[in-house]
């Protein structure tokens, strides 16, 4: 007598990676993130349906993240039984998110899993106050080190030294030169989207490995650390604007 067993239904997993800051765009944190994920899922026979990865992008800033927006979608469809995640803070440093994300919970009964840090059973009283707990300390900290960071730039830009080493389009007299075409381009009518296939068929250097995009060269020609050397009188190499 042959006796047969009947299987679970497979447990299609969604993994979600972020990281804050990725200036140099060569992704190894979220693909760390990734790889610790996937062994996750290994180990417990998950099969990995979707990877959403959000390089670069804050949680706490007001920034879009697309893929995690993507991610909830993919929960409201139906296309995956499980969120994996290498830590808690990687999904929310937000209580409004993290509320409306609960609600999800609640309405779809999807799994949240979590590398490091234990996981959230988010179906529970206990489980939610664990994570609107681990979201509270998150949200305090992303606080602080914006705190800090904002006074640390005030007065590096009182003192007329930039916040950090000098980005793309103040290096070098070739970088100013483009800064210059860019913005006469742009008062003649251009637009970015123009000049950056202009500079990418020229094969201009960009700040990052990166293609050339318009929001590339939005950032580069014009980034925060100048306008806040302008509200102080100062320029990104240390001396007074002439007005």
């Amino acid at each position: 007598m042959v006796v047969t067993m009947e299987l679970g239904p497979v447990v299609r997993a969604g993994i979600y990676t972020r990281i804050s800051s990725d200036p140099s765009g060569r992704r190894a944190g979220v693909e760390r993130q990734c790889a610790d994920c996937e062994e996750y899922c290994a180990a417990r026979g998950w099969d990995v349906a979707e990877t959403f990865c959000d390089n670069d992008v804050s949680a706490y800033g007001k920034r879009p993240r697309r893929a995690y927006e993507a991610l909830l979608a993919a929960v409201e469809a139906g296309r995956i039984d499980a969120i994996v995640t290498w830590h808690n803070d990687r999904l929310h440093r937000s209580p409004r998110e993290l509320e409306a994300f609960i609600d999800l919970v609640e309405r779809s009964g999807i799994r949240l899993a979590v590398v490091t840090g234990g996981d959230y059973d988010l179906t529970t009283p206990d489980g939610r106050l664990s994570a609107r707990i681990v979201g509270a300390v998150a949200r305090k900290e992303s606080e602080d080190r914006s705190r800090r960071v904002r006074r640390k730039h005030l007065e590096l830009a009182e003192q007329g030294k930039p916040a950090g080493e000098l980005g793309w389009g103040v290096r070098s007299e070739a970088e100013r030169t483009l800064v210059r075409e860019a913005a006469s381009r742009v008062l003649a009518g251009q637009g970015l989207i123009t000049i950056v296939r202009d500079w990418t068929r020229r094969g201009v250097p960009g700040p990052t490995p990166r293609p050339w995009g318009a929001p590339t060269l939005r950032r580069a020609s014009c980034p925060p650390g100048w306008r806040a050397c302008a509200s102080t009188a100062w320029t990104p190499a240390g001396r007074r604007w002439e007005r």
